[in-house]
């Protein structure tokens, strides 16, 4: 078994209506909605004009900037729109329609190397860049750049397979089907970075995919399984690595500075599917599931599908939805309209009804501590929270309020069900709203 971090929780993981139903593919949609951000780092500029028609892959957003990532058309067809869509983070961001003409015509991004080919760190860096891979377990940070980061620094690789979210299920389908694929990705960022330890870190919820894992390991060197605890936030990439490694890294540090590079399971196939057959990211895998939904899958949804067609295809909904989440109950965001997208970060689709996804009342803080003891960042949450309502910003920003990663731990255990993780994110904001001035103060000044 793994090291064990400090703090998080057991959840019920909610995952046995789909992690046994094998990926379906759904049918393209009609149109597809892609935004121009699906990435941590820059926006992308459109380089594509209503009225032209696109290729299923071609390039339809780019950005100069290192710290980016293009995003591509995943259907073929006419762009009819280019303007402001609804976006799961609940902004309208700009975004290319484009109406499906069901041809499938294909742009060839870059020539598919089928054949076993050594690259180096820069090569698999900007193969990464032109196919638009980012991190697909949630963080959506360019992979490019931690490729490059990671260049002649790490010793260690790790391919993220807790999979920790409730509910979440298309990585543990993703290692059961997609071994093979899977062992391609990790073996060619491996062999690009000159690192010699590496594992395919799965946790212990995940028997099937263990059982996948061993079986395929057996017959091939140079990658082991590690068992990791099925605690959470298990998945995040500082838990990943104490639980792995028993390294700690430091809060507001990378992974390379404990000589570490982490990489979701689903982005490892992406990465062997550019490498290997020149193809970008334009689809992914995706759960559909919960109590409103009739028939819950994991299903392979081009990037840019509206939700609402997602949920019709999995026979639509038992009774009307109290509530849609994309992403995990943890950490994901609730959203009001059927018409957003699935971007490149969309890995499940959750639908409350029954009043199942109310929140409780919020009733007055005891201070009994839990929020502390389950914290994974050795945060104070309590004080942290206490500030927030006196309006303490700099009291909260001593308390290094800036290291919290939102997992809500603190709220799902806090008997008071306070909006920790809420009030959090506000005070993060204030407190960026408050350097981004005293900035252009000092800008100004000068």
């Amino acid at each position: 078994m793994s090291f064990i971090f400090k703090g998080g929780i057991h959840l019920d993981s909610k995952k046995s209506r789909t992690e046994r139903k094998p990926i379906d593919e759904m049918k393209p949609p009609r149109e597809v909605v892609i935004p121009l951000l699906m990435h941590k780092g820059a926006m992308c500029s459109p380089i594509v004009e209503i009225g032209d028609y696109v290729k299923l892959g071609q390039k339809i957003g780019e950005s100069t900037n290192p710290n980016s990532a293009p995003c591509h058309a995943s259907v073929s067809g006419r762009v009819t729109a280019i303007e402001p869509r609804l976006h799961p983070n609940g902004d309208e961001v700009l975004s290319v329609v484009i109406e499906n003409d069901f041809a499938d015509e294909r742009e060839e991004i870059f020539p598919p190397l089928e054949r076993f080919v050594a690259l180096g760190a820069d090569e698999l860096a900007e193969i990464a860049r032109d196919a638009g891979i980012v991190g697909l377990g949630g963080s959506a940070a360019p992979l490019s750049e931690k490729l490059r980061a990671s260049k002649d620094i790490v010793d260690t690789l790790i391919i993220n397979g807790a999979e920790c979210e409730p509910y979440a299920t298309a990585d543990n389908r993703i290692m059961i089907e997609e071994t093979e694929t899977l062992y391609d990705g990790a073996l060619i960022t491996a062999q690009a970075l000159g690192v010699k330890n590496v594992y395919i870190a799965v946790a212990s919820d995940k028997p099937h995919a263990i059982a996948e894992l061993r079986r395929t390991l057996a017959k091939k060197p140079g990658i082991k399984m590690t068992i990791v605890h099925s605690k959470y936030p298990q998945g995040a990439e500082r838990q990943i690595i104490r639980s792995v490694t028993g390294r700690e890294l430091p809060a507001g540090r990378d992974a390379s500075d404990v000589a570490v590079m982490t990489m979701n399971v689903s982005t490892a196939v992406a990465l062997s599917r550019a490498v290997r057959s020149g193809t970008p990211l334009t689809e992914r895998v995706v759960t559909v599931t919960g109590s409103a939904v009739a028939n819950p899958k994991n299903l392979i949804v081009k990037i840019g599908t509206p939700i609402g067609e997602i949920f019709e295809a999995c026979g639509g909904f038992l009774e009307h939805p109290d509530k849609i989440i994309i992403g995990g109950p943890m950490m994901g965001t609730s959203v009001s309209s059927l018409d957003v997208p699935v971007i490149k970060g969309t890995n499940v689709l959750i639908a409350f009804c029954g009043g199942e996804g109310e929140l409780p009342c919020e009733t007055t803080c005891i201070h009994c501590g839990k929020c502390v003891q389950v914290c994974p960042m050795n945060l104070l949450p309590v004080y942290i929270y206490r500030s927030f309502m006196a309006d303490e910003l700099s009291e909260c920003e001593e308390l290094c309020v800036s290291d919290c990663t939102e997992c809500g731990a603190c709220a799902y255990v806090c008997p008071a069900r306070l909006s920790l993780v809420s009030a959090f994110r506000t005070v993060k904001e204030k407190l960026s709203e408050k350097t981004d001035r005293e900035e252009k103060t000092d800008e100004d000044r000068k």
